[in-house]
């Protein structure tokens, strides 16, 4: 079996981007910053057309554990919906 390349994937609405940065940062201190999925360490990476089938790959294929921050605005967005 081949270690997935995330240990850790965050799906949360953008509202929440400040508080889940420093969730993220603290799992980074443990895990390392390169096993924990935060979209915004991977922008140029995601900068490309269907970008939705890349993050449901990431979401699926490639993380061990998926932590969603749910919450009334994380029903209501499309991408909390194809994460």
């Amino acid at each position: 079996m081949t270690a997935k390349r995330f240990q850790v994937a965050l799906s949360f609405p953008g509202e929440h981007r400040d508080y889940v940065l420093q969730v993220a940062e603290i799992l980074a201190q443990s895990l390392g910053q390169d096993k924990v999925f935060y979209d915004e360490w991977y922008t140029a990476e995601l900068a490309r057309p269907n970008m939705d089938n890349l993050l449901q790959s990431f979401y699926h294929d490639h993380s061990e554990l998926i932590v969603p921050f749910l919450c009334v605005d994380y029903e209501r967005k499309e991408w909390c919906g194809l994460e």
